[in-house]
């Protein structure tokens, strides 16, 4: 969005997602890219009433809505909440999605669910770029779809995903006292807050043992209002995360 000139303008995020409150209190937006089933990085999920005065702020300033649903389908704890593009009735959401992970990344295939006013105008830009997508894949994924395989799959995954982040929850219950997860109900990541002062050190002192470490404050375009990591868990086996949180908790004791 940078290198095509947008100026950024970002929204804080609090229990309740996205904060309206505070946004229709800035200049009216051309665009408003939200992740509202798991905001990116903290993993936290968009309120109803929030949804709904996003959308209606949007239709006030004649503004458009990205919502990018990349990892909406995998979900442990609760039921998602409606998407804003199925609350949308002001034609305001572009909503966006991807099959890169809940199939496989080397995919690389994704959708958008358009409002017909932009129709035409995504189909004219997409055939300039490069037509279509390969056909075969469209076709493959479309059977594997409609002949009942991608519901299983994602069941499957679910309960695989969720059995992960159990693991890795239960691994690092002895360093509980130092650690917050956050938002953990979804997902195949989430947030591990740390207290003010330890995420530089402890980072160090990690990468040294080996581990890849990914600090909150690098997410933040301005001043980091919290410390800690990201935790993936979904691509690991369950040895590499009782190694990798062994590993963790160690280099805690040695920062």
């Amino acid at each position: 969005m940078l290198a095509a000139g947008a100026q950024i303008v970002p929204v804080p995020v609090d229990q309740e997602g996205f904060n309206t409150d505070i946004s229709q209190t800035l200049a009216a937006p051309r665009l408003i890219y939200t992740t509202p089933s798991h905001q990116y990085p903290l993993g936290i999920a968009m309120s109803l009433p929030r949804r709904m005065a996003l959308i209606a702020q949007a239709a006030a300033h004649q503004a458009w809505i990205i919502e990018d649903d990349y990892d909406s389908e995998f979900y442990y704890d609760q039921r998602p909440l409606p998407a804003l593009q199925g609350l949308d009735q002001q034609g305001r959401v572009i909503y966006v999605g991807t099959f890169s992970k809940v199939l496989f990344p080397s995919l690389r295939l994704a959708y958008i669910v358009l409002p017909p006013a932009l129709v035409h105008a995504f189909t004219t830009a997409r055939i300039a770029f490069d037509g279509h997508s390969a056909q075969f894949l469209q076709a493959v994924t479309a059977d594997f779809i409609s002949q009942g395989h991608f519901a299983t799959h994602l069941r499957h995954m679910r309960l695989l995903y969720r059995s992960r982040r159990d693991l890795l929850l239960e691994k690092l219950q002895p360093i509980s006292d130092v650690i917050h997860p956050i938002n953990t109900a979804a997902g195949l990541q989430f947030a591990l807050q740390l207290p003010n002062g330890l995420e530089k050190p402890w980072t160090a002192s990690g990468t040294t043992a080996g581990l890849a470490l990914r600090p909150l404050s690098a997410f933040y375009q301005e001043e980091a209002k919290i410390e800690g990591w990201l935790m993936g868990y979904a691509s690991l086996s369950n040895e590499q995360i009782i190694r990798a949180s062994e590993a963790l908790i160690k280099s805690y004791q040695e920062k």
